[in-house]
């Protein structure tokens, strides 16, 4: 009623015949929940138990390294908006696959670049970031650096299965990345505290993107070998830039290691890449300039 006021009109009649039916909308409507609701209850399982068994400390410093990574993983969630809808099955157009192993080749690097910064600068990063109440969260941050690299590519890969009309192909998946944490975080959480929520979050979300990969696999073709090429060069650059930035300084560092460290970081990232060939000098100026249209043209 309140968007028939607002528009003048009711947005739901008058759009003409629905191609599902209202039973199909609805079961559909509820395998997303269940889906749904798994995954927030896996976001907040570590928070609970830390708490459980270490107490609000414990839980504090767990949380506040997430905030910061849910930010990072936004350029994943961002491309995922851009990517889902041209996966959804229509009979006229075959679903843009090329696309989507495009745009998951590119979070892959967009990610191992963050991963490179992010492990090697856990410290100062935190402390910029968090604030100095926050140093040990530090630690935590860099053992969630698994979780940093899947974070964005997780919403790549789970959107367009979701345009697809596979949502119940994800509920058993979504639960066994639940049931993983779960298990991981009550062995380990007593033994070595928040380190341990960090472990489980890891395996559990590796499980999680690497289920949902297999299924892209599977339904549509999505092709392993040349992600897997592409995470492989990757890292590779993360390794050896991580390597430069820990030359630079790893605690305190000034402006001017801020400013050396984020540009020739970011240039040896560049070149190791197109020394790899796994990018051309002409892709990077296409990415630069327009983004989407690189993705979906190649």
């Amino acid at each position: 009623m309140a968007l028939a006021r607002f528009l003048g009109r009711s947005p739901l009649v008058g759009t003409g015949p629905s191609p599902v039916t209202r039973r199909e909308f609805v079961a559909y409507a509820g395998a997303l929940l269940i889906v749904v609701g798994v995954y927030t209850a896996y976001t907040q399982i570590d928070l609970l138990l830390l708490g459980a068994y270490l107490g609000t400390h414990a839980v504090g410093i767990f949380a506040a390294p997430l905030r910061l990574i849910g930010f990072l993983g936004y350029p994943g969630l961002a491309l995922s908006q851009a990517l889902g809808p041209r996966l959804a099955r229509h009979r006229d157009e075959p679903p843009e696959v090329e696309a989507l192993v495009r745009g998951i080749r590119y979070i892959i690097i967009v990610q191992a670049g963050l991963l490179a910064f992010v492990t090697a600068w856990a410290g100062p990063i935190a402390h910029v970031a968090l604030g100095s109440q926050f140093a040990s969260s530090a630690g935590v941050l860099r053992a969630l650096a698994p979780y940093v690299f899947l974070t964005g590519l997780g919403p790549v890969l789970v959107a367009p299965l979701n345009y697809m009309g596979e949502a119940r192909r994800r509920i058993p998946l979504s639960l066994a990345t639940l049931a993983v944490n779960v298990v991981l975080d009550i062995i380990l959480i007593p033994r070595i505290g928040v380190y341990g929520a960090a472990i489980g979050t890891d395996v559990a979300y590796t499980v999680y993107v690497t289920a949902h990969l297999w299924l892209a696999h599977r339904l549509i073709g999505v092709p392993v070998k040349p992600l897997a090429t592409a995470l492989g060069r990757s890292l590779g650059a993360a390794a050896l830039t991580g390597g430069l930035l820990v030359a630079i300084g790893t605690a305190d560092l000034s402006a001017a290691q801020w400013i050396a460290g984020v540009a020739l970081g970011s240039l040896t990232f560049a070149a190791v890449l197109v020394l790899s060939r796994e990018v051309t000098l002409r892709e990077f100026r296409s990415l630069a300039t327009r983004p989407v249209k690189a993705i979906r043209s190649g």
